[in-house]
C-alpha cells in the first residue's frame, strides 16, 4: 500500500512538473527547454552571472521574430522581453498591469527589506509620493558641496595610495569614496572609509553584495515562491546588517532631535517626513514615515549609492584607461566646465556633456541592474497575440542583453561615448537604454547617482591619469557571485598624478587645446604636456585611422601646439604641390651659430632654402650621375669582394645592416666630398658608425618641447640637436678637403658637392659659404645615405622572407644584364621588377614617418565654409599611415611588388606614395638614390641567394631615431651562386 501511495505521489509530482513546464508550449510561444528542478537558472552563481545567461537566452529566442519568449525560474514560467515595443508596454504603456517588481520582501520578519525598491501596490505608490521631493534638483544642489568635499578627501587618499608603484585597485577605492558620500548624505555620519579600509559602514556594504554562491539560488527561490518564503519566515537581509543600520539610524535621529541639528542631507529630509509629513520647501503634506520605513529607505539609498555608483565609476575609469584619447577628451570637458564656472560647482557638474556621455556608455556596457523584473498584477493579454499572462507571473527585461544587441548598438563591445552625443541620441530607439529602468518605477535616485559619479570622475580626471598595468584584466571577467555586475578579482589600474601648473599657465594650455574645437574641425583630445604626437609610426597610424573620413584633415597637438593631420590625398596634393606657396617651409629647428649642423638645406626657409637648392641641384643632373656611375660600380665590386671574404671566414650567416650602411657611406663620401671613406675596412669609430649613432637620434623630450613650441627660447638657451663630437669631426673632414684643394689652387676638380658649394655665391655679401654652412650641407647629404642603406636592408629582408619574389627579381636582373651585356647605366633603367621591389620596400619602410610643412601665410582651405589655417601652423602628412592605408594598399602588411605595376599605379589616387615627398621640396637626391639602390641590389641578387635565419627576426623599431630604424641587427644566410655577369661599367 505504501509503495502504491508513493507511486501515486511521484506520478502526481511528475504530472505537475510536466504541466508547469508545458506552459509556453501550450501557448505556442518559443521557449528555452527547462531542466528540473531549477528550470533555466541552473548555473547562475556558480558558472556565470545572470546577465550572461539571459543574454544567451535573448539571442537564442530573438531569432523567432516574436516580441517575447519563454523561460522558467524553477517551475514557474517567466516571459523574457525580446523587442523594445514589448518593453515599452511593460514599463510604461500598460504599467497598471506591471507595477510590482516581484522582488521578495518580508516587512514582518525583515523590516529593513520594506524599502521603496521592493514594496508593492498602493504602499509603493504612497511611499514614492513621499520620497520624490527629496530627490529634486534643489535637494541635489543642496547636497552637492557635501559630495565635493568628500571628493577632496578622496583625492588625498588616492595620492597616498599611488606613493608606491602607482598600481591601485580602483573598484575598492571607489567603494570607499561612495561609502563616505552616502554616509555623509544619507546619515550625516563621517564613515571614515577613505582613511580606514575596514570601516564598519564599508564592511556592511560589502557583506550585502558579496553573496555566497548558494544564496543566489536562495534569492531566486524567494522571488519565485514569495508567499511560501514568508510563511516559513525567510529573511533576505543578514541579522547583523539589519541591526547595524537600525542602530545607526535610531542613534542619528535621537542625537539630531536632542540637539536640534539641521544638515543638508537625506536623513534630515526623512526626519522632516517622520515628524511633520511634509518637506520645508514644498508645503504639501504627503504623510509621515515610521522608524522602520526610515531605516529601510536609508538602507536602500546606501546600497544604491555604495555599489552601483562605485561600480559605474570603476568601469568608466577602466574604459578610459584603455582609450587614451577618450580619457583626454573627458579630462578637457571637466577642465572647460571648471574654468567656465569658476570651480567644481553644481553648475559646472551639470555642464559636462562628454562626462555624461562617458557615464552613459559605461552604464550601457555594464548596467548595474543586468535584468529588470516586473510581476503581472492582473491578467494581461499581450497585444497582437492570443497569449494571456496570468496574475502573479514574472516578466524579465534583459537590460544587459538589450544594451549589447548590435541591432541597437553596432559593435557593442566597443566603448564609444559618442553613442550618447545629442545627434546620436535623437536616432536611438526608445527603450534601448534603460540602466535605471523606465516609466513610473524608474530609479528614484538616478539623479543623485549621476551627480555622485560626475563628482568622482571630475576629481579624478582633473588630478590623475589612468592607464592599464600588468594586473589589468583585458577583457574583464564578471563575477558570478554578485547581484550587480562586478569584475572578478577587482579592477586594477596604473594611476599617475598629473603635473601641477599655475592657473595662468593652465588657462593658456586650455586655450591652446581648444584650437580645433573652436574651428569646428574633428580632432583628437590632447594630454598635457605631450599632446598626442610621438615618433612611433604605429601611433601615427592609429591617429590617422581615427580621423580619416571625417574631414580632409584633422586636428592634433604637438605638446601644446595645434597641428593639422592630412587624411585625404587631395589635401596632400594641395599642400605639397598646388598651393606650395602657402607651405614652402618644413618648420625644422636650426641655429647656425650654436648648432652648426642644424643649418642645412632641410631646415632652411624662404630665400635661403631656394639658394641652397639651386646650388646643389646641378650635381644631380643626368650628366653628373652618368659620369659618377663607373665609380659606384667599382665601389660596389669592392663591396662584393669584401662580402665574399666574410663568407669564407664566417660562413653563411652575415650581419648585413652595418655592411650596407658602410658601403652607402663610402659612396656618399666619394660623391659628396670626393674622398675615400674606407668605412668597410676601417676599424670601429669610422664616419658611418658616428652618423648612424648620433646624426638622427631624437633630442630628449624637454628639448623637443622647447624647439617645437618655443624656438626663440631654445636659441637663446643655445640648445644643440647634434653632439659636439660629430660637429667637430665633420668640420675637420670638410676643412681638410677644402685645404687640400686650395693647396693645388683648385687644380683638383671633382664633380661633387664641395666643388659646387665652393663656387656658389654666399650670404650677406660674402663671396662663399662659411665652413660651418658648408659642413651643414655635407652633413645633410651624408646622413641622407643612411636611409639608402636602410632601404636595402629592409628589401633584402623581405626578399629573404619571400623566395618566390626573390627568384623573380633575380630572373629580371639576369635577363637584363644579358640583354645589355653587363651592368650599364641603361641596364639600371630597364629592370621594372627591381623598381617594383624597391618601391614596395619604400612603401612598407619609408625613411621618414611624416612630412612636415608650415603654413607660411594664412591659408583659406578650399571648400571648407571659411576655415582659415593661420600662419605658423604645422601640417603633418602622415606618409607611413598613407602607405599602410588598406583603401590604397589592401593587406598593407604583405610585401607585394605587383602593387607597383603600371596598371595598379594608375588606379591609385595621386599622392598616396610619398617616400621622397612631392612637389618643389621633394628629395633633391632621389634620382641618385634610386640609381644607387638599383645598382647594389642587382649586384647582390646576381651574386648571392638570401634566406632568413630562423632564430633571428627583424626586431622592433627604434623610438630614438628620426628615421625608421630597427634596434637589432639584420642577420641573413647568404649563399654565393654561380654567375658569369660582368660587373664592370660599360
Amino acid at each position: 500500500m505504501l509503495i502504491y501511495l508513493l507511486l501515486i505521489a511521484v506520478t502526481a509530482a511528475v504530472w505537475y512538473v510536466r504541466r508547469k513546464y508545458s506552459f509556453w508550449a501550450d501557448r505556442d510561444v518559443p521557449y528555452v527547454q527547462p531542466r528540473f528542478p531549477f528550470g533555466n537558472i541552473q548555473g547562475i552563481g556558480r558558472r556565470m552571472h545572470s546577465s550572461q545567461l539571459m543574454t544567451k537566452f535573448y539571442h537564442e529566442l530573438k531569432s523567432s521574430g516574436r516580441t517575447f519568449g519563454g523561460i522558467y525560474f524553477f517551475t514557474n514560467p517567466v516571459a523574457l522581453a525580446l523587442e523594445l515595443d514589448f518593453v515599452k508596454n511593460v514599463l510604461v504603456r500598460d504599467f497598471a498591469h506591471f507595477h510590482d517588481r516581484g522582488v521578495y520582501y518580508n516587512e514582518k520578519d525583515d523590516p529593513i527589506s520594506g524599502h521603496l525598491f521592493n514594496i508593492e501596490g498602493s504602499k509603493w505608490t504612497n511611499l514614492r509620493k513621499k520620497l520624490i521631493p527629496t530627490f529634486s534638483s534643489g535637494k541635489m544642489k543642496m547636497m552637492c558641496p557635501t559630495i565635493v568635499s568628500v571628493g577632496g578627501r578622496f583625492r588625498e587618499c588616492l595620492e597616498r595610495c599611488i606613493a608606491g608603484d602607482g598600481v591601485v585597485e580602483m573598484k575598492e577605492l571607489l567603494a570607499r569614496f561612495t561609502t563616505d558620500v552616502i554616509g555623509t548624505c544619507a546619515f550625516g555620519i563621517d564613515c571614515n572609509s577613505l582613511n580606514d579600509p575596514n570601516a564598519e559602514f564599508l564592511r556592511m556594504g560589502r557583506k550585502v553584495f558579496e553573496v555566497p554562491r548558494g544564496r543566489i539560488l536562495k534569492f531566486f527561490f524567494m522571488a519565485t515562491f514569495k508567499d511560501f518564503s514568508r510563511r516559513i519566515h525567510i529573511k533576505g537581509t543578514s541579522a547583523d546588517v539589519s541591526q547595524f543600520f537600525f542602530k545607526v539610524v535610531r542613534e542619528t535621529i535621537e542625537y539630531r532631535e536632542r540637539h536640534n541639528v539641521q544638515r543638508n542631507d537625506f536623513m534630515n529630509l526623512l526626519m522632516q517626513l517622520k515628524n511633520s509629513g511634509q518637506l520645508d520647501d514644498s508645503g504639501e503634506t504627503v504623510g509621515t514615515l515610521s522608524l522602520n520605513e526610515i531605516v529601510a529607505q536609508a538602507f536602500v539609498f546606501f546600497l544604491g549609492g555604495f555599489e552601483t555608483s562605485s561600480t559605474t565609476m570603476s568601469y568608466c575609469l577602466y574604459e578610459l584607461a584603455l582609450n587614451e584619447q577618450i580619457q583626454q577628451r573627458a579630462r578637457q570637458c571637466v577642465l572647460d566646465a571648471v574654468k567656465k564656472h569658476g570651480g567644481l560647482s553644481y553648475e559646472a557638474l551639470m555642464d559636462m556633456p562628454y562626462i555624461d556621455q562617458c557615464i552613459n556608455e559605461s552604464l550601457r556596457k555594464y548596467p548595474p541592474g543586468a535584468n529588470l523584473i516586473r510581476q503581472v498584477s492582473q491578467d494581461y493579454r499581450v497585444p497582437g497575440t492570443d497569449v494571456t499572462f496570468p496574475k502573479g507571473m514574472n516578466v524579465m527585461i534583459p537590460v544587459y542583453a538589450i544594451h549589447h544587441d548590435p541591432e541597437h548598438y553596432p559593435d557593442p563591445e566597443r566603448y564609444d561615448p559618442d553613442r550618447f552625443a545629442p545627434a546620436a541620441s535623437e536616432t536611438r530607439k526608445p527603450y534601448s537604454f534603460i540602466p535605471f529602468g523606465e516609466g513610473p518605477r524608474i530609479c528614484i535616485a538616478a539623479r543623485f547617482g549621476m551627480l555622485e559619479a560626475r563628482v568622482g570622475l571630475s576629481v579624478l580626471l582633473m588630478h590623475f591619469s589612468f592607464s592599464r598595468c600588468s594586473k589589468t584584466s583585458v577583457p574583464l571577467v564578471i563575477s558570478s557571485r554578485h547581484a550587480v555586475l562586478t569584475p572578478e578579482g577587482g579592477l586594477w589600474l596604473k594611476v599617475e598624478k598629473l603635473p601641477l601648473v599655475d592657473s595662468l599657465c593652465l588657462i593658456q594650455i586650455r586655450n591652446k587645446y581648444s584650437f580645433w574645437a573652436d574651428l569646428g574641425i574633428p580632432y583628437i583630445p590632447a594630454r598635457f604636456p605631450l599632446g598626442n604626437i610621438q615618433h612611433t609610426s604605429h601611433l601615427m597610424l592609429e591617429l590617422y585611422r581615427e580621423l580619416k573620413g571625417k574631414h580632409p584633415f584633422g586636428g592634433l597637438f604637438q605638446f601644446t601646439e595645434p597641428v593639422a593631420l592630412c587624411t585625404d590625398p587631395e589635401m596632400v596634393k594641395q599642400v605639397l604641390m598646388r598651393d606650395f606657396r602657402h607651405f614652402y617651409d618644413r618648420g625644422g629647428y636650426s641655429d647656425g651659430k650654436h648648432d652648426p649642423l642644424s643649418g642645412h638645406m632641410l631646415n632652411s626657409e624662404g630665400e635661403r632654402w631656394s639658394t641652397l637648392r639651386r646650388a646643389a641641384t646641378p650635381i644631380f643632373s643626368t650628366g653628373r650621375l652618368k659620369s659618377f656611375f663607373p665609380v659606384m660600380v667599382q665601389m660596389v665590386e669592392h663591396f662584393r669582394e669584401h662580402l665574399n671574404g666574410k663568407l669564407d671566414i664566417d660562413g653563411a650567416k652575415v650581419e648585413l645592416k652595418s655592411l650596407l650602411g658602410q658601403l652607402n657611406t663610402d659612396i656618399a663620401m666619394r660623391f659628396v666630398i670626393g674622398i675615400e671613406g674606407n668605412n668597410l675596412t676601417s676599424p670601429k669609430g669610422n664616419l658611418h658608425e658616428v652618423i648612424q649613432r648620433e646624426a638622427f637620434r631624437l633630442p630628449t623630450i624637454w628639448k623637443l618641447f622647447l624647439i617645437t613650441c618655443y624656438r626663440p627660447v631654445a636659441r637663446k638657451l643655445r640648445f644643440k640637436t647634434f653632439s659636439r663630437h660629430i660637429t667637430q669631426l665633420l668640420q675637420r673632414v670638410v676643412r681638410d678637403t677644402i685645404d687640400h684643394r686650395k693647396e693645388f689652387s683648385y687644380a683638383i676638380r671633382r664633380t661633387d658637392l664641395i666643388d659646387q658649394l665652393l663656387g656658389m655665391p654666399g650670404f650677406d655679401g660674402k663671396p662663399t659659404l662659411t665652413l660651418a654652412e658648408m659642413t651643414a650641407q655635407v652633413f645633410l647629404f651624408l646622413g641622407a645615405y643612411e636611409a639608402t642603406g636602410l632601404t636595402l636592408y629592409y628589401c633584402l629582408y623581405e626578399l629573404a622572407q619571400c623566395p618566390d619574389i626573390q627568384e623573380r627579381a633575380r630572373a629580371c636582373v639576369l635577363e637584363t644584364l644579358e640583354k645589355h651585356g653587363g651592368i650599364t647605366y641603361d641596364a639600371l633603367t630597364d629592370m621594372p621588377y627591381i623598381d617594383q621591389c624597391l618601391n614596395e620596400t619604400l612603401r612598407k619602410y619609408p625613411a621618414g614617418i611624416n612630412l612636415i610643412r608650415v603654413v607660411t601665410e594664412d591659408y583659406p582651405v578650399p571648400d571648407s565654409s571659411g576655415i582659415v589655417l593661420p600662419k605658423g601652423l604645422n601640417i603633418i602628412i602622415p606618409m607611413y599611415a598613407i602607405h599602410y592605408d588598406p583603401e590604397y594598399y589592401p593587406e598593407p602588411e604583405r610585401f607585394d611588388p605587383d602593387r607597383f605595376l603600371s596598371e595598379a599605379c594608375r588606379k591609385r589616387p595621386p599622392c598616396t606614395f610619398l617616400p621622397f615627398g612631392l612637389g618643389p621640396k621633394n628629395c633633391i637626391g632621389y634620382r641618385q638614390g634610386k640609381i644607387q639602390l638599383r645598382l647594389i641590389l642587382i649586384v647582390l641578387l646576381s651574386s648571392y641567394e638570401f634566406t632568413t635565419c630562423p632564430e633571428i627576426t627583424l626586431g622592433t623599431r627604434s623610438k630614438t631615431h628620426s628615421v625608421m630604424n630597427m634596434k637589432s641587427d639584420l642577420w641573413l644566410n647568404v649563399k654565393r651562386i654561380n654567375s658569369t655577369n660582368d660587373v664592370t661599367a660599360k
